[in-house]
């Protein structure tokens, strides 16, 4: 994703991590108001969730 349309918001966001079942869950949230290039009326702000598993040494990332 070009940089310009990344999305913005604080460079340590907040982040959590789980352990259970033999893996590791680790779940972050970046929040911030629209840029100018999102064109859809009415929204005020968007968000990315991030959602990182390590399970056996394998590691799976799920961006939203």
């Amino acid at each position: 994703m070009p940089a310009s349309r990344r999305c913005p918001g604080p460079r340590s966001p907040p982040t959590r991590t789980e352990r259970g079942h033999g893996r590791r869950a680790t779940r972050t949230i970046k929040v911030a108001d629209v840029p100018v290039w999102i064109e859809f009326t009415g929204a005020t702000q968007i968000a990315q969730l991030r959602r990182t598993v390590t399970r056996k040494g394998k590691r799976i990332v799920e961006v939203v």
